[in-house]
């Protein structure tokens, strides 16, 4: 269930480092136009299940400081997971776009913000 666009603040008593993932399919991936509503990544963070990004949506995640990992998996044109290790700091943001073939890029946050305003907040199941 998708909300609106929310505040990067963590609530009171969150723990202070996050990892946001952003984003999947740019308005320039004819895969995403055409078949949009078929397409949901999966998102792993350290072997749990933290749910699916489907397009124009983003995730928020607020995690501990340390080493953690990130998996995003795909179907649909044949499967595809990446991964990525995570060294999360306190009080940092770490912003990744998630593309309709699983793949995970790092984004700097200025370019982070800009795809969150345009995305959707979408639920986290644990």
């Amino acid at each position: 269930m998708p909300v609106g666009n929310s505040r990067l603040e963590a609530p009171a008593g969150a723990i202070a480092s996050q990892c946001l993932t952003v984003g999947i399919g740019e308005s320039n991936d004819r895969r995403m136009r055409t078949f949009g509503a078929l397409f949901a990544v999966q998102i792993v963070f350290d072997g749990r299940i933290a749910g699916a990004l489907p397009g124009s949506t983003y995730m928020l995640l607020n995690v501990e400081p340390g080493q953690h990992t990130l998996s995003a998996s795909a179907t649909g044109f044949g499967q595809h997971t990446e991964q990525v290790q995570i060294d999360a700091e306190a009080g940092k943001l770490y912003f990744y776009r998630v593309t309709v073939g699983a793949h995970l890029t790092p984004l700097d946050e200025a370019e982070g913000r800009r795809l969150l305003m345009k995305s959707k907040r979408a639920e986290v199941l644990y």
